[in-house]
């Protein structure tokens, strides 16, 4: 696959703006988004889509509003870190099908306002208009799978980094939601606030240890301890090479998707490497902040070889009983993973070098060799 390539239009004509309220909508609009009449389809669901989640967001606050301010989080939460693509998704699937914990679906990332009250009857007959496949890579897809949390702290809060998805090149827009270093007091309570309800949420709904996936995590330790001291991580990182590309591959398929507009992907590569950088930097050193016995970490690599070793090695690492459920729930799926096909990539030797050259901090912390060496190995 040509990394500029982009499965255009998987989504159809649902994105991710579709799960807002009146007021979040409007608020998003103020903000100046690039818009263009080639996503006219999807705007215009904008009115129907926004007046149903505006009316349901008040039934659920009438319905369960207390129920869920008094939900006790008994368990504190565990989160999957990693950068984008470096097999958070293969972890936090896997992970997902321990029957003593849940994870928050699609259909409660869309639509986090209002799922206690309209998933049950809403998901079954929509479940047709979805993907099979995600639109950046040859994942399956369906309301009931797991996925990352930020797109509903997105959608409740709009204080989220992945608000690039609508703002592509325009850093200024989305930036600072990384790290949060440079937002305001209430951009921080706005975003840790919407994680603090959608947590509640699920134990109310599932009466269990959540278990959360998003890469933007991995940039914001201090705020999820800050929230949860005794928080359990699992950090898994990729061959920096490998995740460049694919990541860069991502970004186009997310802009392409979710924009409003046909998108202005700027100098992605650059945008990629100053994110990759401070994704390096933050969590090697944030991860001293997380007490003892709460991380582990894993290399994709040897846990792609095999799953179930480097489960009950990051099970015991963190205190995370109940690890024979889980090997009897994922032992039936491990003939499938191995049978998934990853996208494929042109080699391309000045780019090899170029990643090589601003990425070597995490080759050399990670132990991979360059790229351009592995190349040769593989020619010969």
């Amino acid at each position: 696959m040509s990394e500029s390539a982009v499965k255009h239009s998987s989504q159809g004509a649902f994105f991710l703006w579709h799960g807002l309220t009146i007021s979040k909508a409007f608020k998003l609009l103020a903000m100046g988004p690039p818009i263009d009449f080639s996503r006219w389809y999807k705007l215009a669901l904008m009115p129907g889509t926004a007046t149903f989640s505006s009316l349901f967001a008040g039934i659920e606050s009438l319905r369960f509003g207390s129920k869920i301010r008094a939900t006790d989080v008994k368990q504190p939460p565990v989160f999957v870190l990693g950068f984008w693509r470096s097999g958070t998704t293969m972890l936090h699937n896997l992970v997902s099908s321990d029957p003593q914990l849940c994870y928050p679906n699609y259909y409660q990332c869309l639509y986090p306002h209002h799922f206690l009250s309209t998933e049950s009857w809403l998901a079954p007959p929509t479940a047709r208009f979805l993907p099979d496949t995600r639109p950046m890579d040859n994942l399956p897809v369906g309301w009931n799978m797991p996925q990352e949390d930020e797109i509903a702290l997105c959608v409740l809060s709009l204080a989220s980094c992945y608000l690039q998805v609508i703002f592509h090149d325009n850093v200024e827009k989305y930036q600072r939601f990384h790290n949060m270093a440079d937002c305001t007091d209430a951009e921080r309570k706005a975003w840790m606030d919407s994680l603090e309800y959608l947590i509640r949420k699920l134990t109310l709904k599932y009466q269990k240890r959540v278990v959360l996936k998003s890469p933007s995590h991995t940039f914001k330790i201090p705020y999820l301890l800050k929230l949860y001291p005794d928080a359990k991580f699992i950090y898994i990182y990729r061959n920096p090479y490998a995740v460049f590309k694919s990541a860069t591959h991502l970004r186009r398929t997310m802009y392409a998707e979710n924009g409003m507009c046909e998108p202005d992907y700027g100098d992605i590569d650059e945008r990629v490497f100053e994110l990759y950088e401070q994704c390096f930097h933050d969590y090697e050193r944030d991860k001293a902040l997380i007490p003892a016995g709460n991380l582990s970490e894993v290399r994709f690599e040897d846990f792609e070889q095999d799953p179930l070793m480097h489960l009950q090695r990051i099970y015991g690492e963190i205190g995370l009983g109940g690890f024979d459920a889980l090997r009897q729930k994922i032992e039936p799926q491990l003939a499938e993973l191995k049978r998934y096909k990853k996208n494929r990539f042109k080699p391309d030797a000045e780019r090899m070098q170029k990643v090589y050259a601003r990425l070597r901090q995490a080759f050399d912390r990670y132990g991979y060799p360059s790229p351009m060496d592995e190349a040769e190995t593989a020619a010969a």
